[in-house]
């Protein structure tokens, strides 16, 4: 791979790059060759998924980053309600909605406008 043992910064950083041209195979490299990510190392991805007409690879991201042990934000609560709502996949915007709810993070209103938009 051409991205293996990337730090954290720089791949985050390429992550955006690669988003922002649309190279989500690119993007997808950068994140499987980090040997450590963070919240935003998942978010950017999901991200690059929901934004990119891929909701269900970033609805399965977003299941993935739960079972690593990596707690979201709500970042990652817009970006995978973002990829429900292009999927029109209710049930699954419901699933987010009450990680968002045992979480904590019904407080924040544009996690409240992204619901709004899902449902």
């Amino acid at each position: 791979k051409r991205y293996l043992n990337v730090n954290v910064f720089l791949g985050n950083q390429l992550m955006v790059m690669y988003s922002k041209c649309g190279s989500i195979l690119d993007a997808r490299q950068v994140f499987d060759g980090m040997n450590e990510r963070n919240a935003a190392s998942w978010n950017t991805m999901i991200g690059t998924y929901a934004r990119n007409n891929h909701g269900m690879e970033a609805f399965k991201l977003f299941q993935q980053m739960q079972h690593k042990g990596v707690k979201p934000d709500k970042f990652t609560f817009i970006n995978t309600l973002i990829a429900c709502t292009r999927l029109e996949a209710h049930a699954l915007g419901k699933v987010v909605h009450a990680h968002m709810i045992d979480g904590g993070f019904q407080q924040y209103a544009v996690l409240g406008n992204a619901l709004i938009n899902m449902y």
